[in-house]
């Protein structure tokens, strides 16, 4: 399967993995597992947690990989739930304020441990990314009209009249994943719709899908989400990033990214 060898060629190690790595783990990550925002004033995301681990798996750094899950773990993860709250503040009370999730933090997450798991054979990080699977499954997915849509969080994006994605956090490699641990056909409904979706949800000049995208419930009818900025920005320029790597970028819409970037 194509997500079995994502995975293969992810784990292989390089020097330049090894580089990199170095980088970002002097840059970012803090001895006790925290993954540290620089550019948000040191608070820290289910996100970044999720990448660190991701990193570190690749990375093969196994001390780093068990700090970043354990950090995550016991400060960000829901008790009823297998998902993570979305920011934790360094030096507030409390430091996690908003119990909402973000759905691309939790998949980023379950990556890392399906990736660790693997590598390091470790059967307890399998079941966890498939414990995390499974609540995305059932909490952050909803049928709206012909689509079965990936919310973007448990709070605030349904309305009566929209619902409203973030088609950023269809982390492509991930849902493929989900799919290979699972064998559940809902994972490819959920995939395949994310495609539809990201195909007709472009719009303007250069035909980009913007950081949030709002569906009506009623006619189904397809706009750019008021309330947030009408922009192709630092959300949305991860959807070519997702698809390229889950080898799911058509001609069609890389001409179009393309286009815009060599303009």
């Amino acid at each position: 399967m194509i997500s079995g060898a994502l995975a293969d060629a992810a784990i292989g190690m390089n020097p330049q993995i090894a580089q990199q790595w170095t980088i970002f783990r002097t840059k970012y990550f803090h001895p006790d597992g925290r993954i540290v925002d620089t550019g948000n004033s040191g608070e820290s995301h289910s996100e970044g947690q999720g990448y660190g681990m991701l990193f570190s798996a690749t990375a093969g750094d196994r001390a780093a990989f068990e700090a970043i899950w354990t950090w995550a773990r016991t400060n960000l993860q829901h008790k009823d739930d297998a998902l993570f709250s979305w920011r934790y503040l360094d030096g507030h009370n409390p430091p996690v304020a908003d119990k909402n999730n973000a759905t691309d933090g939790d998949l980023l997450i379950a990556l890392g441990l399906a990736w660790a798991g693997k590598r390091w054979k470790r059967a307890d990080y399998i079941q966890d990314a498939m414990a995390i699977y499974s609540d995305v499954l059932k909490l952050m997915t909803k049928t709206v009209g012909p689509y079965t849509v990936l919310l973007p969080g448990a709070v605030g994006f349904m309305t009566k009249d929209t619902v409203t994605l973030n088609l950023s956090y269809y982390v492509m490699p991930s849902l493929m994943q989900a799919f290979a641990l699972t064998g559940d056909a809902k994972w490819t409904k959920v995939m395949g719709d994310g495609l539809l979706i990201i195909a007709k949800g472009r719009f303007g000049e250069w035909k980009l899908p913007p950081d949030w995208l709002s569906i009506n419930l009623h006619t189904n009818a397809f706009s750019i989400a008021k309330g947030w900025p009408p922009r192709f920005s630092y959300d949305a320029i991860r959807v070519p990033l997702y698809l390229y790597w889950a080898h799911m970028l058509t001609p069609e819409l890389q001409a179009d990214f393309s286009r815009f970037w060599n303009h």
